[in-house]
């Protein structure tokens, strides 16, 4: 693989033709094409709770449990990945008004992350922003270098999330208070208050589980505990693949991250942007469904050097991140 710093020897001047080419694609003017693709994408989406659930009922309780547990944590997972990090873009639903724009991104935003008793304005609108003008520094407030963890760490850290109850709310913090493993919070961000993150966790999910617990309590509850462990593993596998294995070395912000290439990404990116993580790093403002016809119209554009960079082989992977 290619050094990081080896970008000096070749020039980077790919790099600044790339984001130049990209420019096209950030074209939002038809509103309306754009609000149905994320609007009927988030419905496909939705509709994945009914389907698994009527799909498990002829199940044994004990098979149902594990198995809704893991699909309802992915559709957790790409609710944030297509709901919140769009929104934090101000890319989720696009209106003539600046103003009505920002507002429904932002209860869009919301709508997802109280449901995790996260601050959508302090990790999304303000931090992830803000992760992609500081990429693995110390002050990136989303994805620091201590958060995206490799090799032994990663794996303590999912096992952790499995085996701990109640490890993914950060109730380990109550007897741990002087552990610091989290990203800076961004300067002059007022986080919301606590009582209005808990109402809305505890109202929201009220009404998602209402006739669920009446029927089922206890595997109701077991199911929602195996998807929020799910949905929490995948992002820390998230951040660790897209930016772990050496990354932080590397001198120019554009090329500290990495596309992933497995099989059926293209059946998974609508709900993983994953796969074109550095091309939406290299022009954030382009909407998740253009990538792949951005990745190719810069496809030759990108030096031999670098393309093992960007999209790292499976075994390099391994090799760098799980077993370094």
């Amino acid at each position: 693989m290619v050094a990081a710093n080896s970008g000096e020897e070749i020039g980077n001047d790919w790099l600044k033709a790339a984001e130049e080419a990209g420019r096209p694609f950030e074209d939002t003017s038809a509103r309306w094409r754009h609000n149905t693709i994320n609007l009927m994408s988030l419905g496909l989406l939705l509709a994945g709770f009914p389907a698994a659930y009527f799909a498990t009922r002829p199940l044994p309780t004990p098979l149902t449990v594990p198995i809704l547990g893991l699909v309802y944590g992915s559709i957790i997972f790409s609710l944030f990945t297509l709901v919140a990090h769009e929104a934090s873009h101000g890319l989720f639903l696009i209106t003539r008004s600046p103003r009505l724009r920002r507002v429904l991104n932002d209860v869009s935003g919301w709508a997802v992350c109280m449901l995790f008793l996260r601050d959508y304005g302090l990790h999304w609108r303000i931090g992830h922003n803000l992760h992609h003008q500081r990429v693995l520094e110390d002050d990136d407030p989303q994805n620091c270098s201590k958060y995206v963890l490799e090799g032994r760490a990663l794996l303590s850290k999912l096992a952790k999330v499995w085996l701990i109850p109640f490890y993914e709310f950060e109730t380990y913090r109550l007897w741990m208070r002087g552990l610091d493993d989290r990203c800076p919070k961004p300067e002059g961000y007022e986080a919301a208050p606590a009582w209005l993150r808990g109402t809305g966790f505890v109202l929201g999910w009220a009404a998602i589980l209402f006739a669920p617990l009446l029927e089922a309590p206890v595997a109701t509850l077991l199911t929602v505990l195996i998807a929020i462990k799910t949905a929490t593993c995948l992002n820390f596998l998230k951040s660790s693949l897209e930016h772990g294995g050496g990354y932080r070395e590397a001198q120019d912000q554009r090329l500290k991250t990495r596309s992933l290439i497995f099989p059926l990404n293209g059946f998974l990116f609508p709900f993983c942007i994953t796969p074109y993580h550095w091309e939406h790093h290299l022009v954030p403002m382009i909407p998740w469904y253009r990538l792949p016809r951005f990745r190719k119209e810069i496809a030759d554009r990108i030096p031999e050097p670098w393309r093992d960079w960007i999209y790292t082989p499976g075994p390099e992977l391994l090799r760098q991140v799980i077993l370094p």
